[in-house]
């Protein structure tokens, strides 16, 4: 089986997928080897990359689920209760604009100025949002981060790189969790398994499989567990 990360890892710095990558993919599939994607990116945002890879399995919002074409191997979403108290303390305690929350039922937003440039999200101002949530994404500082984090202790946060955005999910949601998952589903060793990723929600995902690779431009938490160290995206 291959795992690995979408952006910053299988997409160059463009987002796009080269030729090359492609048919590596392909020929190694060809072989009857399992190819997993293992994505932060919802369904809706990962759609334009499912389509052209075709892959066996696919990791969405950093493993909250876990599918292939026909069934859900793992879920794990944020209660309706804490979701609706956790957007309501960014909105009112701390003024937070711009919150992204990805639902069974649709993907939404509380910025009509952003929802343009998004496929397929829907406005809200949450005021009376019930819904269970797969990950919940916020632009913030640290410290409103950190505070979040320490109030809500049933989720886990992951900082991406390199800029202000916080992912909020399920604390038993995570990408190493769903890969154990899959690979149980396919009779699959974790030793059979190579992963690549770049930043730190692939982190214990590169260390629990059989042969880790981050990629050069991978954070240095993300090289310290890897085994391996490739080229760039």
């Amino acid at each position: 089986m291959i795992v690995t990360d979408l952006d910053g890892t299988l997409l160059t710095t463009n987002k796009s997928i080269t030729n090359y990558t492609l048919n590596v993919l392909q020929k190694f599939q060809a072989q009857g080897i399992i190819l997993v994607i293992a994505t932060a990116r919802s369904e809706n945002m990962a759609i334009p990359y499912i389509k052209i890879l075709k892959p066996d399995f696919i990791i969405y919002n950093n493993g909250s689920l876990a599918k292939d074409e026909k069934y859900i191997i793992c879920e794990k979403l944020i209660p309706g209760n804490i979701c609706y108290d956790f957007l309501q303390n960014c909105i009112n305690n701390y003024k937070l604009k711009n919150i992204k929350v990805i639902t069974q039922f649709g993907d939404f937003i509380n910025s009509v100025e952003n929802i343009k440039d998004l496929f397929d999200f829907k406005y809200s101002d949450y005021n009376t949002f019930k819904y269970d949530a797969y990950k919940i994404t916020i632009k913030t500082s640290d410290y409103i981060a950190h505070q979040l984090a320490m109030q809500y202790t049933s989720c886990s946060m992951f900082k991406f790189e390199n800029n202000n955005s916080f992912m909020f999910t399920d604390v038993n949601a995570t990408k190493e969790i769903a890969v154990r998952k899959i690979a149980e589903w396919c009779n699959i060793s974790m030793d059979d398994i190579v992963a690549f990723g770049n930043d730190l929600p692939d982190k214990e995902m590169l260390r629990i499989c059989g042969t880790g690779v981050a990629v050069e431009n991978a954070c240095q938490k993300v090289k310290d567990v890897a085994n391996d160290i490739s080229f760039s995206n």
